[in-house]
């Protein structure tokens, strides 16, 4: 057995363990079938939620959410990583701003957006921004700091332009620290993205329909929802790697 096939099994062997101790305390009634419904009804909850037009509506319009913010904060902490990494005044510029920002807990900026931007997508999107672009900072910086530094100077022995440095030497280095980053803001993002639209509210969105089922004690509902941002980390999760393995095959 690979390490691959190994890794897979223990997946899926751990599911069925947590499958069973759910069906165990379904059985033994240890709490109210309404709070905790069995694994048969949330299963046809989820399979039916597939069939209605507003959770297509709110599972596409929470999927657009996260990956604009994603996509922006993407760009903008490469760019901005890129260049603090390669000049040292700015970094020493920036450093405990950047530091300082990503001390603090994302969402409590939202109330000030809210103010500055009003209710609405605006606001959702700054605090994705706000959590995702500075992690991205991060690392991508010292990326480009620690990357290999006879390479760097190869290319300037070579009177290499800027462009050339960066995309035939120092980008290459630093794509192992910007992938990182980027699982973790991705991951960031969906939770920002959630608790937002639990938060205010919005006409369609998975978050608003989780708390909306939990105050109407559809709990089939909520579990099922759970279920389901948990199976779309997972695979997120599962594509990133797949493209990891991909590009970074020597690693």
């Amino acid at each position: 057995m690979n390490s691959s096939t190994k890794k897979t099994t223990l997946l899926i062997f751990g599911f069925i363990i947590v499958l069973s101790i759910w069906i165990i305390i379904y059985l033994l009634k240890i709490y109210n079938p309404l709070i905790l419904p069995s694994p048969l009804q949330v299963f046809k909850k989820f399979i039916f939620m597939f069939t209605k037009v507003n959770f297509i509506q709110s599972f596409v319009n929470t999927f657009i959410r996260i990956i604009i913010s994603f996509s922006i904060s993407a760009v903008i902490g490469i760019i901005i990583g890129l260049i603090v990494g390669y000049y040292k005044l700015l970094d020493d510029l920036t450093k405990g701003i950047v530091d300082f920002i990503r001390s603090i807990p994302g969402i409590a900026f939202f109330p000030l957006f809210i103010l500055f931007f009003g209710v609405g997508e605006l606001s959702r999107l700054m605090v994705s921004l706000v959590i995702a672009i500075p992690i991205i900072i991060i690392e991508t910086k010292y990326g480009v700091i620690y990357s290999n530094k006879l390479r760097k100077n190869l290319g300037k022995l070579y009177n290499l332009s800027k462009y050339k440095l960066f995309t035939k030497i120092i980008i290459p280095e630093v794509s192992p620290y910007i992938f990182t980053s980027l699982k973790v803001a991705l991951s960031l993002t969906i939770i920002v993205v959630l608790v937002t639209e639990m938060i205010i509210g919005t006409s369609f969105g998975l978050g608003n329909l989780l708390i909306l089922s939990q105050f109407q004690f559809e709990t089939d509902m909520m579990f099922a929802l759970i279920i389901l941002l948990g199976l779309i980390g997972l695979l997120l999760n599962l594509v990133f790697n797949l493209i990891e393995k991909k590009i970074f095959h020597w690693r």
